[in-house]
Protein backbone atom coordinates (compact mmCIF):
# COMPACT_ATOMS: atom_id res chain seq x y z
CA UNK A 1 0.00 0.00 0.00
CA UNK A 2 2.76 2.14 0.76
CA UNK A 3 3.43 2.22 -3.41
CA UNK A 4 0.45 3.51 -4.02
CA UNK A 5 0.24 6.84 -2.39
CA UNK A 6 3.32 9.68 -2.85
CA UNK A 7 2.83 12.85 -0.18
CA UNK A 8 4.05 15.59 -2.01
CA UNK A 9 5.14 18.19 -0.14
CA UNK A 10 4.76 22.04 -1.18
CA UNK A 11 6.46 23.66 1.83
CA UNK A 12 7.84 23.10 5.11
CA UNK A 13 8.03 26.51 6.71
CA UNK A 14 6.26 27.96 9.38
CA UNK A 15 5.16 31.51 9.75
CA UNK A 16 7.94 33.29 9.92
CA UNK A 17 10.28 31.10 7.58
CA UNK A 18 11.85 32.50 4.25
CA UNK A 19 10.63 28.77 2.70
CA UNK A 20 7.53 27.80 1.50
CA UNK A 21 4.66 27.50 4.60
CA UNK A 22 3.77 24.12 5.11
CA UNK A 23 1.27 22.15 2.66
CA UNK A 24 1.15 18.98 1.03
CA UNK A 25 -0.74 16.70 -1.28
CA UNK A 26 -1.22 13.22 -2.70
CA UNK A 27 -3.38 11.27 -5.50
CA UNK A 28 -5.40 8.38 -6.25
CA UNK A 29 -5.50 7.40 -9.19
CA UNK A 30 -7.30 5.25 -12.38
CA UNK A 31 -6.43 5.73 -15.54
CA UNK A 32 -7.48 9.30 -16.15
CA UNK A 33 -9.20 10.03 -13.37
CA UNK A 34 -8.32 11.07 -9.63
CA UNK A 35 -9.13 12.17 -6.41
CA UNK A 36 -6.69 15.06 -5.20
CA UNK A 37 -5.94 15.62 -1.30
CA UNK A 38 -4.46 18.69 -0.04
CA UNK A 39 -3.42 19.84 3.45
CA UNK A 40 -3.11 23.55 4.05
CA UNK A 41 -3.35 25.84 2.05
CA UNK A 42 -1.04 28.96 2.73
CA UNK A 43 -0.21 31.73 0.07
CA UNK A 44 3.01 29.96 -1.53
CA UNK A 45 0.55 26.53 -2.45
CA UNK A 46 -1.19 28.01 -5.19
CA UNK A 47 1.94 29.06 -7.01
CA UNK A 48 3.98 26.12 -6.50
CA UNK A 49 1.25 23.91 -7.70
CA UNK A 50 1.13 25.81 -11.43
CA UNK A 51 4.74 25.54 -11.02
CA UNK A 52 4.97 22.29 -10.46
CA UNK A 53 1.54 20.37 -12.15
CA UNK A 54 2.13 17.35 -10.02
CA UNK A 55 -1.84 17.53 -9.06
CA UNK A 56 -3.78 19.20 -11.50
CA UNK A 57 -1.93 17.56 -14.73
CA UNK A 58 -3.99 16.92 -18.02
CA UNK A 59 -6.54 14.35 -15.72
CA UNK A 60 -10.41 14.09 -14.96
CA UNK A 61 -11.09 15.27 -11.42
CA UNK A 62 -13.15 13.14 -9.42
CA UNK A 63 -12.95 14.55 -6.13
CA UNK A 64 -10.56 17.60 -4.01
CA UNK A 65 -10.29 17.23 -0.79
CA UNK A 66 -8.88 20.59 0.94
CA UNK A 67 -7.72 19.56 4.62
CA UNK A 68 -7.40 23.00 6.79
CA UNK A 69 -6.08 22.59 10.44
CA UNK A 70 -6.94 26.05 11.64
CA UNK A 71 -7.59 29.52 9.90
CA UNK A 72 -4.19 31.02 10.95
CA UNK A 73 -2.60 32.54 7.76
CA UNK A 74 0.08 30.48 7.04
CA UNK A 75 -2.86 27.56 6.96
CA UNK A 76 -5.57 29.23 4.98
CA UNK A 77 -4.33 32.46 3.20
CA UNK A 78 -4.05 31.11 0.00
CA UNK A 79 -7.71 29.02 0.22
CA UNK A 80 -9.54 31.68 -1.63
CA UNK A 81 -6.67 31.66 -4.41
CA UNK A 82 -6.65 28.37 -5.11
CA UNK A 83 -10.27 27.82 -4.63
CA UNK A 84 -10.74 30.39 -7.61
CA UNK A 85 -7.82 28.96 -9.93
CA UNK A 86 -9.72 25.59 -9.71
CA UNK A 87 -13.28 27.59 -10.60
CA UNK A 88 -12.10 29.98 -13.62
CA UNK A 89 -8.50 28.27 -14.71
CA UNK A 90 -9.53 24.63 -14.14
CA UNK A 91 -12.72 25.23 -14.89
CA UNK A 92 -13.94 22.95 -11.80
CA UNK A 93 -17.41 23.47 -10.18
CA UNK A 94 -16.68 23.74 -6.80
CA UNK A 95 -19.98 23.42 -5.47
CA UNK A 96 -20.20 19.46 -7.51
CA UNK A 97 -15.90 18.30 -6.87
CA UNK A 98 -14.45 19.67 -3.90
CA UNK A 99 -14.76 19.10 -0.21
CA UNK A 100 -13.30 21.63 2.37
CA UNK A 101 -12.86 20.32 6.19
CA UNK A 102 -12.03 22.32 8.53
CA UNK A 103 -12.77 23.33 12.45
CA UNK A 104 -15.77 25.38 12.23
CA UNK A 105 -18.15 25.94 9.05
CA UNK A 106 -19.25 29.29 10.08
CA UNK A 107 -15.98 30.57 10.08
CA UNK A 108 -15.07 29.25 6.99
CA UNK A 109 -18.81 30.37 5.51
CA UNK A 110 -17.78 33.83 6.50
CA UNK A 111 -14.07 33.65 5.29
CA UNK A 112 -15.17 32.46 2.17
CA UNK A 113 -17.73 35.04 1.55
CA UNK A 114 -14.83 37.71 2.43
CA UNK A 115 -12.38 36.89 0.45
CA UNK A 116 -13.95 34.78 -2.69
CA UNK A 117 -17.88 36.33 -3.06
CA UNK A 118 -19.36 33.42 -4.88
CA UNK A 119 -22.59 32.67 -5.24
CA UNK A 120 -23.83 30.02 -1.98
CA UNK A 121 -24.63 27.39 -4.39
CA UNK A 122 -21.10 27.84 -6.04
CA UNK A 123 -19.17 27.58 -2.98
CA UNK A 124 -17.55 24.55 -1.70
CA UNK A 125 -18.73 21.84 0.39
CA UNK A 126 -17.17 22.63 3.90
CA UNK A 127 -17.87 20.10 7.03
CA UNK A 128 -16.38 20.23 10.00
CA UNK A 129 -14.21 17.57 12.30
CA UNK A 130 -16.88 15.16 13.13
CA UNK A 131 -17.31 14.31 9.32
CA UNK A 132 -15.28 11.19 7.81
CA UNK A 133 -14.85 11.33 4.14
CA UNK A 134 -14.71 8.23 1.83
CA UNK A 135 -13.79 8.07 -1.67
CA UNK A 136 -13.34 5.08 -3.69
CA UNK A 137 -11.64 5.03 -7.22
CA UNK A 138 -10.12 1.50 -8.68
CA UNK A 139 -10.90 -0.23 -5.01
CA UNK A 140 -8.69 2.09 -3.33
CA UNK A 141 -10.93 4.25 -0.41
CA UNK A 142 -9.49 7.82 1.70
CA UNK A 143 -10.91 7.94 5.09
CA UNK A 144 -9.92 11.32 6.84
CA UNK A 145 -10.95 11.69 10.33
CA UNK A 146 -10.28 14.88 11.74
CA UNK A 147 -10.46 15.44 15.55
CA UNK A 148 -9.39 18.44 17.69
CA UNK A 149 -6.02 19.66 19.55
CA UNK A 150 -5.21 22.23 21.75
CA UNK A 151 -3.00 25.22 19.87
CA UNK A 152 -3.68 28.67 21.59
CA UNK A 153 -6.10 30.38 23.16
CA UNK A 154 -8.89 31.51 20.96
CA UNK A 155 -8.10 29.58 17.90
CA UNK A 156 -9.45 25.86 17.40
CA UNK A 157 -7.35 23.60 15.57
CA UNK A 158 -7.68 19.85 14.34
CA UNK A 159 -5.39 17.10 13.39
CA UNK A 160 -6.23 14.66 10.62
CA UNK A 161 -6.14 10.82 10.45
CA UNK A 162 -5.70 9.63 7.51
CA UNK A 163 -6.17 5.51 6.06
CA UNK A 164 -5.86 4.76 2.62
CA UNK A 165 -6.78 0.93 1.97
CA UNK A 166 -6.88 -1.31 -0.60
CA UNK A 167 -10.13 -2.91 -1.23
CA UNK A 168 -8.65 -5.73 -3.50
CA UNK A 169 -7.94 -9.25 -2.05
CA UNK A 170 -4.64 -7.98 -0.64
CA UNK A 171 -6.53 -5.63 2.00
CA UNK A 172 -3.62 -3.19 2.92
CA UNK A 173 -3.73 -0.41 4.58
CA UNK A 174 -1.31 3.22 4.70
CA UNK A 175 -2.04 5.38 7.65
CA UNK A 176 -0.42 8.82 8.61
CA UNK A 177 -1.46 11.54 11.29
CA UNK A 178 -0.88 14.91 10.43
CA UNK A 179 -0.89 17.07 13.54
CA UNK A 180 -1.78 20.86 12.29
CA UNK A 181 -0.64 23.18 15.21
CA UNK A 182 -1.18 21.97 18.71
CA UNK A 183 0.59 22.10 22.01
CA UNK A 184 0.86 18.43 22.04
CA UNK A 185 -0.35 15.43 20.06
CA UNK A 186 -3.28 13.11 21.34
CA UNK A 187 -2.25 10.60 23.79
CA UNK A 188 -4.08 8.09 21.83
CA UNK A 189 -2.49 9.18 18.60
CA UNK A 190 1.26 9.01 20.43
CA UNK A 191 0.28 5.26 21.50
CA UNK A 192 -1.07 3.91 18.20
CA UNK A 193 2.08 5.43 16.57
CA UNK A 194 4.39 3.73 18.88
CA UNK A 195 1.92 0.48 18.51
CA UNK A 196 2.69 1.13 14.74
CA UNK A 197 -0.94 0.97 13.69
CA UNK A 198 0.17 4.44 12.21
CA UNK A 199 2.67 4.38 9.41
CA UNK A 200 3.99 7.83 9.33
CA UNK A 201 3.50 10.91 11.79
CA UNK A 202 3.57 14.66 10.12
CA UNK A 203 3.74 17.37 12.81
CA UNK A 204 4.85 20.47 13.21
CA UNK A 205 7.64 21.42 15.72
CA UNK A 206 8.67 24.35 17.76
CA UNK A 207 12.35 26.20 17.44
CA UNK A 208 12.38 26.31 20.75
CA UNK A 209 13.61 23.55 22.97
CA UNK A 210 10.93 24.16 25.60
CA UNK A 211 7.74 26.17 24.08
CA UNK A 212 7.13 29.26 26.91
CA UNK A 213 4.52 30.12 24.61
CA UNK A 214 2.45 27.17 25.00
CA UNK A 215 1.35 26.85 21.53
CA UNK A 216 3.47 24.16 19.76
CA UNK A 217 4.99 20.84 20.52
CA UNK A 218 8.69 21.52 21.76
CA UNK A 219 11.43 18.76 20.60
CA UNK A 220 11.11 17.69 24.53
CA UNK A 221 7.82 16.15 24.07
CA UNK A 222 9.27 14.43 20.64
CA UNK A 223 12.02 12.67 22.65
CA UNK A 224 10.31 11.64 25.82
CA UNK A 225 7.48 10.16 23.69
CA UNK A 226 9.35 8.83 21.01
CA UNK A 227 12.17 6.66 19.77
CA UNK A 228 15.59 7.70 18.36
CA UNK A 229 14.42 5.70 15.25
CA UNK A 230 11.35 6.76 14.36
CA UNK A 231 11.99 10.04 14.86
CA UNK A 232 14.66 9.36 12.34
CA UNK A 233 12.67 7.08 10.10
CA UNK A 234 8.82 7.61 10.72
CA UNK A 235 8.66 11.44 11.88
CA UNK A 236 8.17 13.85 9.05
CA UNK A 237 8.55 17.47 10.54
CA UNK A 238 7.25 20.38 9.38
CA UNK A 239 6.02 24.11 10.38
CA UNK A 240 10.14 25.14 10.83
CA UNK A 241 12.59 27.67 10.55
CA UNK A 242 15.71 26.14 11.41
CA UNK A 243 17.79 22.42 10.43
CA UNK A 244 15.29 20.07 12.97
CA UNK A 245 17.69 17.38 12.75
CA UNK A 246 20.00 19.41 13.76
CA UNK A 247 18.32 20.30 16.91
CA UNK A 248 17.31 16.93 17.56
CA UNK A 249 20.79 15.72 16.71
CA UNK A 250 19.59 13.16 14.26
CA UNK A 251 22.29 11.97 11.77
Amino acid sequence: MKKKIDLHFYGTGNAFSIRPNTSFGFETRYKNLKNVFIFEVPMSTTKQIIDEGYLFDNDSINSIVICISHLHEDHSGGLSTLLAWLKYAKKIPLEDKVTVICPNIDDMETYLDLTLHLPNKQNPVITDQYCCINSAIANVKVEIQAEDVVHCEGMNSIGFDVTVSDLTKYNQQFRFYYTGDCIEIPPHIVSQFNKRYIDILISEISEFPIDSRNVHCSYEFFKKNFSPEDIRDRIIFVHYNFDYKKVLNIN
